[in-house]
């Protein structure tokens, strides 16, 4: 499924006051990056808890949620720091497309800690399984079935070279930031002031939705 950024209702009501403070949910450039990729849920019609231990690995306890026996194996340890947790996803992308696994936004309040790593889907043959890192001693942490485990964002890992943009092309640039602050300087009903007296603009937005549209159409 889509991940969908976690905006408290808090933050709603103080984002429609008249003079608002300046929210996270005011830029969007940041609220997109929580947008995109796909949200991975905890598959497995079981509750898992483990238990840190020191220097030892953690307790495992696994129940089935329908009567059925539970599955000990979606759990591997990997070394007294990290155990493996199998998904059962099995994932395709096209030649030189992989899958970073990312963790969550802060807002999600995971207490499992996620080590990214990037798989090379293309060619993986295997289910995705994921890392984590297991929790300090008498730490507990649970996952049960429709948990948020992590973000799957499609990455490009074919190479990629890097060149310094010519003069024609920061002429370019150079163009477009001037027609951006042109337009903001005739379209002052796009800007406004938090309660902190700070001064934003929600340009970026109106011209983010353009290019959304534009890039939409050309398909």
């Amino acid at each position: 499924m889509p991940i969908k950024p976690q905006i408290s209702e808090g933050e709603r009501r103080l984002a429609k006051l008249p003079k608002p403070p300046a929210l996270p949910i005011h830029c969007k450039p940041w609220i997109d990056a929580q947008s995109y990729g796909l949200l991975m849920l905890f598959p497995h019609r079981v509750h898992l808890t483990i238990t840190g231990r020191k220097n030892d690995i953690p307790e495992f306890s696994i129940k089935s949620m329908i009567g059925q026996r539970a599955d000990k194996s979606i759990v591997s340890m990997f070394s007294l720091r990290h155990f493996g947790l199998a998904t059962n996803y099995l994932i395709r992308t096209e030649p030189g497309i992989g899958i970073y696994t990312q963790s969550l936004p802060a807002e999600y309040q995971s207490k499992a800690h996620l080590v990214n790593g990037l798989v090379e889907t293309w060619w993986y043959p295997k289910p995705l399984f994921l890392v984590f890192t297991c929790p300090r001693p008498k730490e507990t942490i649970t996952f049960q079935y429709g948990d948020p485990l992590c973000v799957l964002m499609p990455v490009l890992c074919e190479k990629i070279l890097t060149e310094e943009m010519t003069a024609k092309e920061r002429k370019k640039v150079m163009q477009e930031r001037k027609s951006y602050e042109e337009y903001l300087a005739h379209h002052p009903e796009l800007r406004w002031t938090s309660a902190e007296g700070n001064g934003f603009s929600t340009q970026y937005k109106l011209f983010s939705k353009i290019t959304s549209i534009a890039q939409k159409s050309s398909k």
